[in-house]
């Protein structure tokens, strides 16, 4: 919840600049908390709301998180951004992923981007056992998400338990500058 507000609040403003309506929404309790790698699980949720403000030009941006699945003390969580914006076909969603992509070459020359962050945020979930994907159409707005394995904490337990680190996120750090960033993308459809 923490992770989405803040991120939320690091793009208000230039949502508010492109009139657009941005809100962060936790789907369940206030209480669960979890261990994971925050800096990467904020890197990956900044590429995904960057990309949504950039490419919508009037609606909304929408930032969710949810614990769509949990096993013992290991919860999977998923983020996702859901946009207002110019949409993607589906022929060309599977070029995403892959470094270097564009899925066309006029947007990038309007909206700028180098075609790494999505292959990067693909990278960085997998390393956190877990997978990217998207739904979208042309003209209605895309729906970004990743999911991540982190572990989960007992009630009440303290803050300073975040700064341990994991062994996904330590494969995360080790790895971020270094990940893998070819092969194709393997997208599932949304959770429901």
């Amino acid at each position: 919840q923490q992770i989405i507000v803040e991120t939320s609040a690091l793009f208000a403003e230039l949502a508010r600049t492109k009139g657009l309506k941005m809100e962060a929404v936790w789907h369940g309790a206030s209480g669960p908390r979890y261990r994971a790698d925050p800096l990467r699980l904020r890197q990956m949720l900044s590429n995904l709301v960057s990309n949504a403000i950039k490419f919508t030009a009037a609606g909304s941006v929408l930032i969710e998180a949810a614990e769509i699945e949990h096993t013992g003390d290991k919860a999977l969580l998923e983020f996702s951004v859901t946009d207002s914006g110019i949409g993607i076909a589906a022929d060309k969603q599977p070029l995403l992923f892959k470094p270097f992509s564009q899925v066309d070459g006029s947007n990038t020359r309007a909206h700028g981007g180098t075609g790494l962050g999505l292959s990067l945020v693909r990278s960085l979930a997998r390393l956190m056992d877990g997978d990217v994907g998207v739904e979208s159409q042309p003209g209605q707005g895309s729906y970004f998400w990743f999911r991540v394995w982190a572990d989960r904490l007992p009630e009440g337990a303290a803050a300073r338990l975040q700064t341990e680190p994991t062994a996904a996120s330590r494969r995360t750090t080790a790895a971020a500058s270094t990940a893998d960033l070819t092969g194709e993308p393997s997208c599932s459809r949304r959770a429901s």
